[in-house]
C-alpha cells in the first residue's frame, strides 16, 4: 500500500501519513523530507520507499512522498546524466592510459637496469624516478577524478530512478 499526504490515501485500508514513524522498535520524529529521503530529528536518514517496503506505518502529520519535477528540470537532469557519462568514460580512459604508461616505464627501467647491471648509475635512476613520480601523481589525480565523477553520476542516476525519468528523451 502506498501512503500519501494528509487526507490522501492510495489503496486500502485508508491511512494518513505522519511526522513520526516507528522503525526497529524506535520512534523517529521527522525533521524534513527532501527527494524522498526522510531526515529525522535524531540525525538519521531513511528512504521513504524502503521504509514502506518494510511495512513501516506513518501517523497523522504530512510527509510528502516526493517532490514532483518539472519537465525542464527532468531535461536538465538527463543532460547532466549524459554529460557525466561522457566525462566518466574519459576519466576512466585517462586513468587506464596513465596506469599503462607507468607499468611500461617501470618495465623499461627494470630492463635497462638489468642490462646495465653494475653500470647502472644514480643518473639513470633519477631519470626514471622523476618520470615515475610524475606518472604516479597523474594516476592519483585521475583516480580521484574518477571517484568524484562516479559519485556525481550515482547521485544523478538515483534522482532519475527516483522520479522514473527515461534517459532516452
Amino acid at each position: 500500500m502506498k501512503l500519501g499526504r494528509v487526507g490522501q490515501t492510495y489503496g486500502a485500508p485508508k491511512q494518513q501519513v505522519s511526522g513520526s514513524f516507528k522503525h526497529q522498535g524506535v520512534t523517529h520524529q521527522v525533521k524534513k523530507v527532501k527527494d524522498g529521503i526522510i531526515h529525522t530529528s535524531g540525525g538519521k536518514m531513511f528512504k521513504r520507499e524502503a521504509l514502506e517496503k518494510q511495512g513501516v506505518e506513518f501517523s497523522k502529520t504530512d510527509i510528502p512522498k516526493r517532490v514532483s519535477m518539472t519537465e525542464s528540470k527532468k531535461d536538465k537532469l538527463v543532460k547532466t546524466y549524459w554529460d557525466l557519462d561522457v566525462d566518466l568514460d574519459g576519466a576512466k580512459y585517462d586513468l587506464e592510459n596513465y596506469e599503462r604508461q607507468l607499468k611500461d616505464l617501470d618495465s623499461d627501467m627494470n630492463e635497462e637496469a638489468g642490462q646495465k647491471g653494475d653500470d647502472w648509475t644514480d643518473d639513470d635512476a633519477n631519470r626514471y624516478g622523476g618520470d615515475l613520480n610524475d606518472l604516479e601523481e597523474k594516476v592519483k589525480q585521475a583516480t580521484s577524478k574518477v571517484t568524484e565523477l562516479e559519485g556525481k553520476f550515482s547521485e544523478v542516476k538515483n534522482k532519475i530512478d527516483e522520479h522514473d525519468i527515461s534517459i532516452w528523451r
